[in-house]
């Protein structure tokens, strides 16, 4: 029995060292495990709750674009996060840099079109999602409207009584400092011309010299407008007519010898200035010449290293008008070139 009696003690005590073991040993690795988990994340997020059109968000608006900056003076901060969402009553931006100091929340219509902005100030706590509180909504208008390139520059052919084109584009600018690309139609978009007979445009903004047989070449004044939501804004701005001309005294060439018969490389101002020779001041370069032909980009003279094969070839000619008070434009014109076989 006492034998019996001291196997039971024993027995005892062993199960109460497992216990202690299993207590104190492996219910503190578990602890230290949750205990030194951390967050490295250096980003915040924060929740935006909008109601439409109960309060305060436009009934047009389809997207919200959210714009973080790193200071409240907008014109110079740098913009660190832009995200622009679908419309919802309550948007959580995620990602939000911690340098982030200041929101500007704008409401867009379908097209793009800048209805509405909010702004507020911000505090970023890495790691954490705030419910952000906006000021009341400042209406965005639109204040006008730029067509470019312009002045329009049309260039007439004189010898070949053709004319170049010039396609407008539209930039709409908005009070809140935004600008939108605008779509030029018959319905946005109307020209009127100051004079009838020199220029006209297409609905789509396209401008063409009316007729360029008629070698009329001068400004006319132009006044364009676009509107956007029955509110219309206008610019006024100047289409010229210039006319160029490069004629080759010669345009047939043997193949086996070059040319120096000279050109006439003549300019007509939009100012009712015209026949101005400027061939001393235009250069020259072959387009579509046989590899024997050469050629003098100062005088334009022609040179033959041996026999070149029957055909046709170009010259560009190209006069940059570096004028006192000139428009500084590029003017180029082609002039054709035959070879032929001189003993044909």
């Amino acid at each position: 029995m006492t034998l019996l009696r001291a196997k039971r003690n024993l027995l005892t005590l062993m199960c109460l060292s497992i216990a202690v073991l299993f207590a104190v040993g492996c219910g503190g690795s578990r602890d230290n495990f949750v205990a030194t988990g951390t967050n490295n994340n250096n980003t915040g997020a924060f929740t935006f709750q909008f109601v439409r059109p109960q309060t305060t968000v436009s009934s047009q608006t389809a997207t919200l674009r959210f714009d973080f900056y790193s200071s409240t003076t907008v014109a110079t901060a740098n913009l660190v996060l832009t995200d622009t969402r679908a419309f919802a009553n309550t948007i959580t931006v995620t990602g939000v840099p911690a340098n982030a100091v200041f929101v500007v929340v704008t409401a867009l219509d379908a097209n793009g079109v800048p209805l509405q902005t909010f702004t507020s100030n911000l505090t970023v706590i890495p790691g954490t999602t705030q419910t952000v509180t906006l000021g009341g909504a400042t209406t965005v208008t639109y204040n006008s409207v730029d067509f470019s390139p312009t002045p329009v520059n049309l260039i007439v052919d004189f010898d070949a009584q053709t004319a170049t084109s010039q396609q407008l584009a539209a930039q709409l600018a908005f009070s809140n400092n935004s600008t939108l690309a605008g779509t030029i139609n018959n319905t946005t978009t109307n020209f009127t011309f100051a004079s009838n007979g020199l220029v006209n445009a297409s609905t789509t903004g396209l401008f063409q010299v009316v007729n360029p047989a008629s070698n009329n070449f001068d400004n006319v004044s132009v006044t364009g407008s676009y509107t956007l939501n029955n509110v219309t804004r206008s610019e006024t701005f100047l289409a010229r007519v210039f006319g160029f001309s490069a004629t080759a005294n010669s345009n047939s060439i043997a193949n086996n010898a070059g040319y120096t018969g000279g050109y006439t490389v003549r300019f007509w101002d939009a100012n009712n200035t015209g026949n101005i020779n400027v061939t001393g001041n235009s250069t020259f370069e072959l387009v579509g010449a046989p590899s024997v032909l050469s050629i003098n980009s100062t005088t334009g003279v022609i040179s033959n290293s041996g026999t070149a094969p029957n055909g046709n070839f170009q010259v560009r000619v190209t006069w940059v008008d570096g004028r006192t008070g000139g428009t500084g434009l590029t003017f180029t014109d082609l002039i054709n070139f035959v070879l032929v076989n001189p003993n044909a």
